[in-house]
């Protein structure tokens, strides 16, 4: 091959792969994001209730610091989104700087402490934005918004956006661990994955086109979990087997429920399975404390672990080695593994039918 040639053999690739990638990065505008404290990036801060994470130590290592989000860091949005290359991180809804031509890049209306059943934020005295207020949110407030900038190029902008949902721990750890009496947990998971698959509907009907579901972490492992009377240090199988039975059904109803939804595409992250391999081989992934939070967490009494950290308390020096940042929540680095596999992973186990950078090219 004659150097002339080998030049535009090289010029033509390098402009290929550059097009190939602006038109990715072109295609996705933004993001809308609902859910619960793994997602909640500020909502609950703006409200007078326990369940927020607007102080110290939450926020450490976030570039603004404390800003309401229930970790160390970034979430597993934050880290998606910079996967994804879009401008900055979603803007929370509850935030007085969400209005006009600023929720055009995207909102999040997650809220910690929520679940897919209305009454799950309800419990314990917390006043939580359910799943069906935010997407209602969504609907009065900010699409307006849209429908005035873009009017009849609504549906063909909105398709630009992921719908992204993460929630359902929850309404196991708080519903159904209060109001179970009478009911199998099988027929309590098919109650919520009906409910759930009704708010995808919804979203759907209002210019929804990409989904991408998240299903919960491993709820019988997490510290406040493990280190409670049932636990009593060891993974609790209920709670385990009631997350491996939840993110079983919501794969399926990825299959069953694309066939109602005519030019929708859906993404199912399994986070149960991304969390359950870091938790069982944690030097594997370099992380080494599994069990105990990295900040410091009021005790349950029985000498267990709460669920958030203390006020102004202290947190572990190297956070990239703890699995959980207080007794419920990951840390940003696990944080950041969800997101890369959710991302880019070939792994069926972990994203299904297809990747969220696959998603983002229909």
């Amino acid at each position: 091959m004659t150097k002339s040639l080998l030049f535009l053999s090289l010029f033509l690739l390098i402009r290929a792969c550059s097009s190939e990638n602006v038109g990715e990065e072109e295609q996705l505008e933004g993001m809308f994001l609902f859910g619960d404290s793994l997602f909640d990036n500020g909502n609950n801060g703006y409200k007078k209730m326990t369940a927020k994470a607007s102080y110290l130590p939450y926020g450490i290592d976030f570039p603004t610091g404390t800003t309401g989000r229930f970790n160390n860091g970034k979430t597993i949005a934050d880290w998606l989104g910079e996967f994804l290359k879009l401008p900055g991180y979603m803007p929370a809804f509850v935030s007085p700087k969400t209005e006009g031509e600023a929720v055009l890049r995207g909102v999040n209306y997650a809220s910690a402490g929520s679940g897919v059943l209305d009454g799950t934020g309800e419990m314990e005295g917390m006043t939580s934005t359910s799943l069906d207020e935010q997407i209602k949110n969504f609907q009065t407030v900010t699409l307006p918004v849209f429908n005035q900038k873009f009017g009849d190029d609504l549906p063909s902008k909105l398709t630009k956006y992921l719908f992204v949902i993460g929630t359902g721990g929850f309404d196991y750890l708080i519903n159904y661990l209060y109001n179970h009496e009478g009911i199998t947990l099988e027929d309590f998971t098919e109650g919520i994955l009906s409910t759930y698959a009704e708010r995808i509907k919804e979203l759907y009907n209002l210019g929804g086109r990409k989904f991408v579901l998240f299903s919960t972490q491993p709820l019988g492992c997490v510290p406040v979990v493990r280190s409670s009377p049932l636990g009593q240090g060891s993974c609790v199988d209920v709670f385990d087997q009631a997350a491996k039975m939840f993110a079983h059904r919501l794969q399926s109803l990825v299959d069953h429920i694309k066939s109602q939804l005519p030019g929708a595409n859906l993404v199912f992250v399994n986070v149960y399975n991304i969390m359950g391999k870091i938790i069982d081989d944690p030097a594997r992934q370099g992380f080494e404390e599994t069990t105990t939070p990295c900040c410091d967490v009021p005790s349950n009494g029985r000498g267990g672990f709460g669920m958030l950290c203390v006020r102004n308390g202290a947190a572990c020096e190297d956070r990239s080695r703890y699995v959980f940042w207080d007794g419920m929540h990951p840390t940003q680095a696990v944080a950041h593994i969800i997101a890369k596999r959710a991302y880019q992973s070939e792994s069926r186990d972990e994203v299904y039918p297809m990747n969220v950078k696959t998603l983002v090219t229909l």
